[in-house]
């Protein structure tokens, strides 16, 4: 799933079901470092065909699919890193597989 050798660490965390493999992708080239968080989640089917694309307002990682449909849990980067993380429940559209 990586874009290129220069964005190859971008994809900070995956997730997948039965029919959709979930990306995180934080857009940071390889010349800045990995990233733990993200501000953009994508949706491949299982042929490796990008479905949707979703921009976040926020940066996330560690996210993990629950079993109702389009919901997932997210850690959310705290602004001032003397904050606590806080857990994200994002809605995310429903893709349409075909």
């Amino acid at each position: 799933m990586a874009q290129d050798n220069n964005t190859r660490l971008s994809y900070v965390h995956v997730m997948a079901d039965a029919r959709f493999i979930y990306g995180l992708y934080s857009g940071r080239q390889r010349r800045q470092g990995a990233a733990d968080f993200a501000n953009h989640l994508f949706i491949f089917d299982w042929e490796g065909r990008l479905v949707s694309s979703h921009p976040l307002n926020t940066y996330v990682g560690n996210c993990t699919l629950t079993g109702e449909p389009g919901t997932v849990l997210c850690l959310e980067r705290p602004a001032d890193p003397q904050d606590d993380f806080r857990i994200l429940k994002l809605q995310v559209p429903e893709p349409r597989d075909g």
